[in-house]
């Protein structure tokens, strides 16, 4: 099974046929169907067998893969190109940072880097 996590919390099955939207009434994101177990699973798998509304991934846009997590805590361990972008000094352990989120971004979604978003804001005042 290939899911898709969609914006606005929609879940998407990957079919032969194009990508089946998920009904309100089932599973609208990786983590409530994990949570939902084989229950939500198997109900998933009925829907989609009877299921004729089918959709072009091209025509969709993409979430984050798990977009409803907790806390994301991060470990830099290639924070020397971390420090360069950011003009900052190199430290001698790897920092550690969180991440809210909605700092998460789907595939193909450009992400500015700091320095950029630096440069940017710096120009405009």
């Amino acid at each position: 099974m290939k899911l898709l996590s969609l914006p606005a919390k929609r879940l998407g099955l990957v079919t032969e046929k194009g990508i089946l939207l998920l009904p309100k009434g089932l599973a609208q994101s990786i983590k409530e169907l994990i949570e939902g177990g084989e229950k939500v699973l198997a109900q998933v798998h009925t829907y989609s067998s009877q299921a004729t509304d089918f959709v072009a991934e091209t025509s969709l846009g993409l979430g984050p893969c798990v977009p409803d997590l907790g806390k994301i805590v991060c470990v830099g361990l290639n924070y020397h190109r971390h420090a360069a972008e950011a003009g900052m000094a190199v430290t001698k352990m790897p920092i550690r940072f969180s991440k809210y989120s909605n700092s998460l971004a789907a595939r193909i979604i450009e992400i500015e880097k700091l320095g950029q978003l630096r440069n940017k804001f710096i120009q405009k005042s």
